[in-house]
């Protein structure tokens, strides 16, 4: 391995933090250019990852253009600023680059600016003997045919799997109770596409196989329900026992202010065992005996006597264990509403893993979680390294579309690179995550990058020119960004009393404020000249003549653009 470039001083992973228009893929590309000319065939030891097959070539063309450009000498600015950063001679420069473009143009095939899946496939195929796979297997893009072929041979297998079969049957039942088509396959189909998501193969493997064994799944619904039932007993308990107290003094709920809304049309719908939870004029009641009844009511002193009988224990115990418990019997309650879907979930994932291992097939979804599993928090990538490939850096390039895996997966070799002496770069505005392209997490840019390679090996610089957009449209963006995140702070703490909600509205609105601190952008001095024009106006719906806001808008629209 080359160790020219290994420095005694701390290396750094250097964030670019960049806004649209401001270079990115200029920067990117100046850093890979300024490592080349160090030495010749050093393209060989530089990973570049890209998100798209556009941006893939357009940074490679970039690298071999500005190569070009500076070997006939086209740009004697671009010149000085490589001389200026690397300390070369600018009479140099020229040659060093023909040379080194000379070597990346024979060796192109080492020339490693690529796709994160492309890349990641190359892993996959050095572990292809561990993974089960034949040689000359398959890469499958098409998830929904195999998803859909999946599918029909779980379900021609019905008559085997009791198990499924019941559950299948039980979900059909609750389609056709909450009034809709029983037939379920359109409804497994879109389930199914869980099947690939990353939150599910994030999940730890011994905790995602006590989830999909079946007898487990069994005995988790018998633990739910017994927790609904003790609650909804000790609930109906208290009800009966209010009851009992409301007839020795020959009341009903009808005598009770608010009649079946109020206190004794609670006690009835405890005691049926009907929705536990108290409204206003019950919660007023159980602070208040005037919520008991009216100020005309001619039942008064039966009520006072039968509150201090038991009543008004029997309410505020009532109230009480609701309030102590709601959450916990709702979750059971959801949890117990979808168990059966995680039951066929399970089924289909059986289903597609023996359908792609029997057509020698494997599915690009799989590979960040597979790599995640080989990996297992280790701090050496020995698992590239079987690649044949020995990178001493990385650039990342739009990692605002990182994913948790993808980045579990590259953070060995980020922290191996700069253990080792090695810079590395990457590229990428917080503000795009919002989108959670492909599981994107927007707080991995934000702030999990420095906590997890430690802030003495993290710079962040912020690319605060823009250089694509004419002056009117970059004032506009400078105002409405700093207006957004002043209204996004007030909408977020506004009212907010409770201690322990303002206390995490705060902490979460100070880091979205921290991920647009960097939304300020700068007009360059050469573009002082462009014009532009930026209209915004704000459509609403129209009652009156049965028109919406997307209508109006699709009306307009042409019009603008003409």
């Amino acid at each position: 391995m080359h160790k020219t470039l290994k420095s005694t001083t701390i290396s750094k992973l250097t964030i670019y933090r960049a806004s649209a228009g401001s270079g990115k893929t200029y920067t990117l590309s100046k850093e890979y250019i300024k490592l080349l000319l160090k030495s010749p065939d050093y393209h060989r030891r530089i990973l570049a990852v890209t998100f798209t097959n556009k941006a893939t070539e357009e940074m490679k063309t970039r690298i071999v253009r500005e190569l070009h450009r500076m070997a006939n000498r086209e740009d004697e600015t671009y010149i000085g600023e490589i001389a200026r950063e690397t300390g070369l001679r600018e009479t140099e420069l020229p040659g060093t680059a023909e040379k080194v473009l000379a070597h990346l143009l024979h060796d192109y095939s080492h020339f490693s600016v690529v796709t994160i899946d492309s890349f990641f496939q190359k892993v996959i195929r050095s572990f292809a003997r561990e993974m089960g796979l034949y040689s000359g297997y398959n890469v499958e893009l098409d998830q929904a045919t195999v998803l859909d072929e999946s599918t029909d041979l779980m379900l021609d297998d019905l008559d085997k799997n009791d198990f499924l079969k019941d559950w299948l049957v039980d979900w059909a039942k609750r389609k056709i109770d909450e009034g809709k088509s029983w037939n379920f396959k359109s409804d497994v189909l879109k389930l199914g596409n869980e099947i690939f998501s990353e939150e599910l193969q994030n999940i730890e493997p011994d905790l995602l196989k006590e989830t999909t064994d079946k007898e487990s799944l069994e005995r988790f619904r018998a633990k739910l329900q017994n927790l609904i039932d003790d609650d909804t007993d000790r609930l109906q308990a208290t009800g009966r026992r209010a009851l009992t107290v409301m007839a020795d003094f020959g009341l009903t709920a009808d005598d009770f202010t608010q009649k079946a809304k109020g206190v004794g049309g609670y006690f009835q719908k405890l005691a049926d065992r009907k929705d536990p939870a108290p409204n206003t004029y019950v919660l007023r009641a159980a602070e208040d005996i005037g919520g008991w009844y009216g100020k005309s009511s001619p039942r008064k002193s039966d009520i006072e006597a039968a509150y201090h009988a038991g009543l008004e224990e029997a309410l505020r115990e009532a109230v009480t264990f609701y309030a102590e418990n709601a959450r916990k019997t709702a979750t059971a309650v959801s949890i117990l509403k979808q168990i059966n879907v995680l039951g066929v979930l399970c089924d289909l994932m059986r289903y597609v893993n023996e359908y792609t291992r029997g057509q020698n097939l494997f599915l690009l979804s799989e590979a960040s979680g597979f790599l995640k599993t080989i990996i297992a928090g280790s701090d050496a990538p020995f698992v590239y390294e079987r690649t044949g490939s020995f990178y001493n850096h990385f650039m990342i390039d739009e990692f605002q579309d990182t994913s948790a895996v993808q980045w579990d997966n590259f953070r060995p070799l980020v922290a191996d690179s700069l253990a080792s002496g090695y810079p590395d770069w990457i590229v990428g505005d917080v503000k795009q995550s919002i989108y959670r392209w492909r599981n994107t997490d927007w707080k991995i840019l934000s702030e999990q990058v420095e906590a997890d390679l430690g802030s003495p090996y993290v710079a962040v610089k912020n690319l605060d020119n823009n250089w694509r957009s004419a002056p009117e449209v970059i004032a506009f963006n400078n105002a409405f960004f700093r207006e957004a995140v002043a209204q996004m702070r007030s909408a977020f703490t506004e009212g907010e009393e409770d201690a322990a909600g303002a206390a995490y509205l705060h902490t979460l609105t100070s880091a979205m404020t921290e991920a647009y601190t960097d939304f300020y952008q700068h007009l360059p001095e050469k573009n002082a000249g462009k014009k532009g024009y930026v209209k915004l106006s704000v459509v609403a719906d129209d009652e009156a003549a049965e028109e919406t806001w997307c209508d109006k808008v699709l009306k307009e629209l042409p019009q603008r653009i003409e």
